[in-house]
C-alpha cells in the first residue's frame, strides 16, 4: 500500500538513528587493537558494548526501512537516508563549535536541496505487482560480482570490504520490495509486507516448509543474512581502511544501487524532481563525508564544545 508521506517521515527517522549507531560502531572497532584478525575480531566486537549499542541501533533502523519501502519508491526513499548525515554535521556545529568551509557550506546547501527536492517527488506512479526475475537476477548478479571485479584492479582490502558492505546492504534492500511487492499481489494482502502482522511473519520465517511460502521464506533469510554480512564487512573495512575513505565509497553504493533498481526494476518515474534530488542528495555528503568523519570521531572521543578532550582512543580517521 503506496504511503508516500509515511515512508518519507520513517526514513528519515531511520537515517538519523543509523547514522549513530554508525558512530558507536566506529568507537567499538577503535577500542579493537590492529592486530587482532579473521574470526577474533568478530567475536572481540561481540564483546565490546559500545559496538553492541551502535549494532543494535543500527538493526533497530531495519523494521522502519521494511514499513518505508513497502510503502514508498526506492529512487525517493534510498537518497534520503543522507539527511542522518546532515543532521550529524549540524549537531557538531552548534554543540561541538566545529568549524565549516565554504564548500562544506556548499555540501550542506546541496544536500539540503536534495533532501528537500525528494521530500516533495510524491508522484504517484502506481505500484506493480510483478517483477521479472530475469532481470532482477541478472541485475543482482551484476552488483553482487562488481567489489570481486574492481578488485582484481585495484588490490585494495579496504575498498573491497567496502564495497562489499554497500553491495549487501542494496541486495537485502531489493530483496525486501521484492517481498513487499509479492505479498502485495496476493489475494487479500493489499497491505503488502505488513510486519505487524504476526501470521505473515510467521510464514515469511518458518514458511520454507510451507508450499506457497517457500519462495519468500528463502528471501526473508537472504535479508537477514545479508544484513549480518553489511555488519561483518564494516568490521573488516574499518580495520583495513580510514573511515575518509571506506565511509563515501560505502555510502554511496548503498544508496545508488537501490534507487537505480527502483528505476530499471521496479519501473519507478524517473521524474527530474527525483533525478535531480538524488544527485543533490549524493553530491552533498560526499562533499560533507570528510566534516561528518571529523565530528564523529569528536563525539568518539568526547570531545566536548570548548575543544577539550575527556578520552582519546586510538581511531583510524
Amino acid at each position: 500500500m503506496l504511503d508516500l508521506p509515511l515512508a518519507i517521515t520513517l526514513t528519515l527517522i531511520g537515517s538519523v538513528l543509523k547514522i549513530f549507531g554508525f558512530v558507536f560502531e566506529k568507537k567499538g572497532q577503535n577500542l579493537i587493537p590492529q592486530d587482532v584478525h579473521g574470526l577474533n575480531r568478530i567475536f572481540r566486537s561481540a564483546k565490546t558494548p559500545i559496538w553492541d549499542l551502535g549494532f543494535l541501533v543500527a538493526i533497530s533502523t531495519f523494521p522502519l526501512t521494511i514499513i518505508s519501502i513497502n510503502a514508498g519508491y526506492l529512487s525517493v526513499l534510498m537518497p534520503l537516508y543522507n539527511f542522518g548525515i546532515l543532521v550529524l554535521v549540524l549537531l557538531g556545529i552548534v554543540y561541538l563549535k566545529e568549524k565549516v568551509t565554504r564548500n562544506e557550506f556548499i555540501g550542506i546547501a546541496i544536500l539540503i536541496v536534495g533532501v528537500v527536492m525528494l521530500g516533495f517527488s510524491t508522484e504517484n506512479t502506481g505500484l506493480i505487482m510483478s517483477v521479472n526475475p530475469v532481470w532482477t537476477i541478472i541485475f543482482i548478479v551484476v552488483i553482487a560480482a562488481f567489489p570481486f571485479v574492481l578488485s582484481l584492479f585495484w588490490k585494495d582490502p579496504s575498498l573491497f570490504y567496502s564495497l562489499v558492505a554497500g553491495v549487501v546492504m542494496s541486495i537485502a534492500v531489493i530483496l525486501v520490495k521484492i517481498i513487499s511487492i509479492t505479498i502485495t499481489a496476493m489475494p487479500g494482502m493489499s497491505n503488502g509486507l505488513n510486519i505487524f502482522s504476526i501470521k505473515l511473519d510467521e510464514n515469511l520465517i518458518f514458511g520454507i516448509f510451507v508450499p506457497g511460502w517457500r519462495v519468500l521464506s528463502l528471501l526473508t533469510w537472504g535479508v537477514i543474512l545479508f544484513i549480518i554480512f553489511h555488519e561483518v564487512a564494516l568490521i573488516f573495512a574499518f580495520k583495513r581502511g580510514r573511515a575518509m575513505f571506506v565511509v563515501p565509497i560505502e555510502k554511496v553504493s548503498s544508496i545508488a544501487m537501490p534507487a537505480i533498481a527502483g528505476f530499471l526494476l521496479f519501473q519507478e518515474s524517473a521524474n527530474p524532481i527525483v533525478i535531480i534530488g538524488f544527485v543533490l542528495s549524493v553530491l552533498g555528503s560526499v562533499i560533507l563525508t570528510r566534516l561528518q568523519i571529523k565530528i564523529e570521531k569528536d563525539l568518539e572521543t568526547g570531545r566536548t564544545a570548548l575543544g577539550t578532550e575527556i578520552a582519546s582512543p586510538e581511531s583510524d580517521v
